[in-house]
């Protein structure tokens, strides 16, 4: 559960907003599958991962997602993505079948290819660029809604100087709201999809100032 109070009071201390079990059925691997076979724009973002952005498919995979952020938030969606990782520098264990097919079909059709200098290990990676797999330490211009589904993220938060001032792990089903103008990263640790939807200012919350 998840209420206005909530969001005000995140924006207003300047960290994120968890709430555990948000979605207790989120789409599963079968589920993106079918997502990225009805996306005819898909977003490669590297060899080893990429992003749906067709509203349609993506809030069809979410169905009723948005209408009950609608109930604690006065903004509306400005964009939505699901996010899909395939490798990170901490764990690539899996043997969800959905998954390994859905691995092999994008690594076919994906432009960008793994480099062959690239070792992918079962806990990480052996790769003299592994530094590289450092996750960006950023702020978002808007408020977003995060929804973990299969797999684990790894969230840290920084105050407006970077200093880390907390850190948290995301697992399945869980919600993560994060205020605008808030330094974060976000990294793997192992194979991974999410949902993230930015939102227009909900002006009870933007009124604090705080961004």
């Amino acid at each position: 559960m998840i209420t206005k109070e909530d969001l005000i009071l995140a924006s207003k201390q300047k960290k994120i907003h968890r709430v555990r079990n948000f979605l207790v059925d989120h789409p599963n691997w079968s589920d993106i599958d079918k997502a990225y076979e009805s996306d005819n724009d898909v977003k490669y973002n590297s060899a080893s991962s990429f992003q749906l952005q067709n509203l349609q498919v993506v809030f069809d995979c979410y169905e009723g997602l948005v209408d009950r952020i609608y109930k604690v938030h006065d903004g509306r969606p400005i964009f939505a993505m699901i996010i899909v990782h395939f490798v990170s520098r901490n764990s690539n264990v899996i043997d969800d079948k959905d998954f390994l097919s859905l691995r092999n079909k994008v690594y076919k059709e994906n432009p960008k290819k793994i480099p062959e200098s690239m070792i992918i290990k079962d806990y990480g990676l052996d790769d003299e660029t592994l530094e590289l797999w450092a996750p960006n330490i950023h702020f978002d211009l808007q408020e977003r809604f995060y929804i973990q589904g299969n797999g684990q993220t790894l969230w840290r938060i920084f105050d407006n100087s970077k200093t880390l001032t907390d850190s948290i792990i995301v697992n399945p089903g869980d919600l993560v709201y994060i205020p605008k103008g808030l330094f974060h990263s976000v990294e793997s640790i192992g194979p991974r999809h999410s949902f993230s939807m930015a939102f227009s200012d909900d002006p009870e919350i933007t009124s604090l100032g705080m961004v």
